[in-house]
């Protein structure tokens, strides 16, 4: 099964992206910021009590279990049900200490040292050791698969060592640099020792404890899920306001799979937080802005959204004239403008610009249509009578796979390839066939679009590094010499420790993606969410993800 914490559900995309089409009309729109916090401003000091209302637009998954899930709207709950080894800072991308006071990383980033914090216990009791650690890490590791991101954290998890009940060493068979940025995750939270009594299964519905702000009271997969309040916490990431317990009594998240409903439940007061996968349309922005609510807005880090291309022997991305041609048939600029808004951010590599080690690859995505069509005459592909062209008796055509048709990106890029002489077809699946058809070696599709939200470059490995990724669209989305080039060049990633070595290695990554056309990026990702006018304090990590503690209401 491919990583899915990436899947973007076509339905969803249209009907928001359908929206936004009407801010590119109108000539207005939201500006990306780096804003990590928003809310009504208030001088009053944080009023505790309230039960905080949030609605989601997608249920990806039925588990809640952090380092099982992949699912942002999940995660976003996770964020408050446990505390991780690290954080992230939003503003920065530093690691900074949170259930772990201090570290250390040996010369070669194979063994990793932490610090416990005191005084910590989990919802249900069990105190925060290094044992209750070891148990967590190994527990993730056993998960294999079932972990569809902590795979890829842990690749080349030797084990982990109790030192002293404080004190924890985590060891890798091979050198791992991005291990330290994916203890500030949700999915490798820690929970308690308790929790591996129960089959995945069972922690997937709710049999966890973590140590967070917050515990589970219920959870109704894509229906709804209830937190309450944790007195008594006094430990949170060393960058959060709030140093105490939450000021809210509890959250209840409830599933609603259309904007316009989430929109109107927020502006009739039933909703504190509408909070979709893809941003909000500017008409939905008007609505909420007009009712007294507030809009928040920031860049996701991670992998932009983008194609990756089969080029299985016999599919026409196999041929590399075509895929640069390809490349520079894309009109990136059109597909922000329209797609979305007039100064929407036009994507510049196969990272977003918020990714630490982000490199400016803008010279390598520039459309260029003639250079397009003559890369292609001359690769022996004429144009038709019905001005697709072909190629001993084949016609170029591409085929990519949606789960919901009229796709406003997809029909952009029909629009734009059919000018050079390229088809694009759209074939229909459910979801259950799609997995299928991309878990099939040399499966019937030429494009597939994908992306991924992780503060940190090596993002890429969980998509692209065939080392690690060995799901079948993953492998065939690059010939294996190329493949070659970009295992080495993550296993280069991780293995850097002098400084600027890393973001010299991630550099040449993202410059190969896109010359050979290993990856087609199409837009950056903004997530821009509707607050009511009673919410104070809101805050996001660097993933995006709520943090709930330091949320209070002016009504209780």
């Amino acid at each position: 099964m491919r990583v899915p914490e990436s899947w973007r559900p076509s339905a969803v995309r249209a009907s928001s992206l359908f929206a936004l089409m009407v801010l590119a009309m109108a000539g207005c729109g939201v500006s990306a910021s780096s804003a990590t916090s928003a809310g009504s401003a208030s001088s009053h000091d944080p009023v505790r009590g309230g039960n905080l209302t949030i609605g989601f637009d997608l249920n990806v998954e039925n588990c809640l279990d952090p380092q099982q899930d992949f699912g942002l709207e999940q995660r976003d709950l996770d964020r408050n049900l446990v505390d991780s080894l690290t954080d992230q800072d939003p503003k920065t991308g530093q690691i900074v200490p949170w259930l772990a006071t201090s570290w250390s990383v040996n010369s070669n980033s194979t063994v990793f040292t932490f610090h416990l914090r005191k005084g910590v216990t989990f919802s249900n009791g069990q105190p925060l050791t290094a044992a209750a650690v070891k148990t967590s890490f190994d527990g993730a590791d056993k998960l294999g698969a079932l972990s569809l991101l902590g795979i890829t954290y842990l690749a080349g998890y030797e084990g982990t060592k109790v030192v002293n009940p404080s004190e924890v060493q985590i060891s890798f068979k091979q050198p791992n640099a991005q291990f330290l940025q994916a203890t500030a995750t949700t999915v490798l939270g820690i929970e308690a020792p308790e929790t591996y009594k129960y089959t995945p299964a069972q922690r997937c519905l709710g049999k966890f404890w973590g140590s967070g702000p917050f515990t589970l009271k219920s959870f109704t997969p894509g229906v709804s899920a209830v937190l309450l309040r944790r007195d008594g916490y006094a430990w949170p990431s060393s960058i959060e306001s709030n140093k105490g317990s939450a000021y809210l009594d509890s959250i209840t998240a409830n599933w609603i799979s259309q904007d316009s409903v989430l929109v109107g439940e927020l502006d009739s007061g039933e909703l504190d937080l509408a909070w979709p996968r893809v941003a909000l349309s500017s008409a939905n922005q008007s609505l909420i802005k007009g009712a007294g609510g507030s809009v928040f807005s920031r860049p996701y880090p991670g992998i932009v959204d983008l194609l990756m291309p089969n080029v299985s022997k016999g599919r026409i991305l196999s041929d590399p004239v075509v895929r640069q041609a390809l490349q520079e048939s894309i009109n990136r600029g059109q597909i922000a403008s329209t797609a979305y808004w007039s100064g929407y951010p036009v994507v510049s590599s196969a990272l977003e610009n918020t990714t630490p080690d982000y490199t400016n690859e803008s010279s390598l995505l520039g459309y260029d249509p003639k250079a397009a069509q003559t890369l292609l005459q001359d690769d022996g592909w004429k144009v038709g009578s019905d001005g697709i062209r072909e190629k001993d008796g084949r016609q170029l055509v591409l085929i990519i796979p949606v789960t919901e048709s009229d796709d406003p990106i997809v029909d952009l890029l029909q629009s734009e390839l059919k000018a050079v002489g390229i088809e694009v077809q759209e074939k229909l699946v459910t979801e259950a066939d799609e997995d299928s058809l991309l878990e099939k070696p040399g499966g019937d599709y030429d494009l597939f679009e994908d992306y991924y939200t992780r503060g940190d470059p090596s993002v890429l490995a969980s998509i692209l590094d065939t080392a690690i990724a060995t799901t079948a669209y993953v492998t065939q989305s690059q010939s294996s010499p190329v493949a070659k080039q970009v295992a080495a060049l993550f296993a280069a990633g991780d293995a850097a420790v002098a400084p600027g070595t890393r973001s010299s290695v991630y550099a040449q990554l993202q410059s190969l993606l896109i010359k050979d056309g290993v990856v087609f990026p199409l837009d950056e990702r903004l997530e821009v969410e509707g607050v009511g006018k009673d919410v104070h304090g809101l805050e996001v990590t660097d993933e995006g993800l709520l943090i709930a503690n330091n949320i209070w209401l002016s009504k209780s």
